[in-house]
């Protein structure tokens, strides 16, 4: 089996944030994808100006913004992996900033 964590590790702190990694690696059985925010300061312009755009929603414009501030960069994901004592793993940057990241079992 293949476990999946889905825009949600942004919301953690640090330390947690590798206790997670952890646990989703011990779970599975083959391995692991962490799908999450790519932190950049043009991912926040981009996302501040969308939610005053799009939405009239406090949260929606709060949360958003605040959210990819939180995010982790691809060279963060890589020193996670490595507290995490994850190996193999690697990191893919995708549109709209976002990063994957999969960890292999060996």
């Amino acid at each position: 089996d293949l476990a999946v964590n889905n825009l949600s590790l942004h919301h953690f702190t640090w330390d947690n944030a590798v206790a997670i990694i952890k646990a989703i690696y011990k779970s599975a059985r083959l391995g692991f994808l962490i799908n999450d925010l790519h932190r950049s300061r043009i991912a926040h312009a981009v996302i501040f100006l969308l939610t005053r755009i799009f939405t009239r929603n406090r949260l929606t414009r709060y949360d958003a913004p605040v959210s990819v501030m939180n995010a982790f960069t691809p060279s963060e994901f890589c020193e996670l992996a490595m507290q995490a004592e994850i190996t193999p793993f690697e990191i893919h940057r995708h549109f709209p900033y976002r990063i994957a990241f999969l960890g292999k079992k060996k």
